[in-house]
């Protein structure tokens, strides 16, 4: 199993913060711009493991091994911080394996900006089985990483599904899903995508014909 071409979660352990859904490099891109200090801290995990490691386990994903002098240029000056809301976001660099960078961000406490994944103001008609019946729901906003419904799901559906995502000239998609909970552990509308190597290019293609951005 080539585990570059999975998709890879870290753990903080000193905060209990989970990020998923990163592909290696924007992995080793995040874990090259917390710096050698802190790898401690982090855990990694990515499917067909059975438990979490540490970085340093990784060899692959340690950035305290050096990079390739033709791959890696010098990092550019300190960027200044940009306020967003109430948190400040400073753009960090993702070193690609092809050579080419490009920006994401974290917070002031070193954490990727949860809205790495654009969302949309798109609509699209959904369906959910439940109960041996199909639900018919509505997004409200959607990125790669998710969507929010128009409607509560109901408590007693799984907490994982697999829904049709319904585009307006009729083509279909079908993504696993799992409900983000509330502080309450109440469900909340908002779910969470588990995108393949075939699903991802389909609703990356349906979102980027979309125009509005939800900042």
């Amino acid at each position: 199993m080539d585990s570059k071409k999975l998709y890879w979660s870290l753990y903080h352990t000193l905060s209990s913060r989970q990020i998923d859904g990163l592909t290696f490099t924007q992995a080793r891109g995040f874990l090259d711009s917390i710096g050698p200090a802190q790898i401690h801290e982090w855990h990694a995990w990515y499917e067909g493991l059975s438990e979490w490691k540490p970085v340093s386990a990784f060899e692959e994903l340690n950035p305290a091994i050096a990079h390739d002098a033709r791959h890696a240029p010098p990092r550019p000056p300190k960027p200044v911080a940009k306020m967003t809301g109430d948190e400040t976001f400073s753009p960090v660099l993702e070193y690609r394996d092809d050579a080419t960078r490009i920006s994401i961000s974290l917070d002031d406490k070193g954490y990727v900006d949860n809205r790495l994944n654009r969302r949309f103001l798109q609509s699209y008609r959904v369906q959910i089985p439940f109960q041996g019946a199909v639900l018919t729901n509505e997004t409200v906003d959607i990125s790669l990483g998710g969507m929010a419904l128009r409607d509560q799901l109901p408590p007693q559906i799984s907490a994982t599904f697999t829904a049709v995502l319904i585009h307006a000239n009729g083509a279909t998609v079908k993504i696993p899903c799992t409900i983000i909970l509330e502080k309450d552990g109440m469900h909340s509308r908002r779910v969470k995508f588990t995108l393949s190597n075939d699903t991802e290019p389909i609703l990356r293609t349906w979102l980027l014909s979309n125009e509005e951005d939800l900042a």
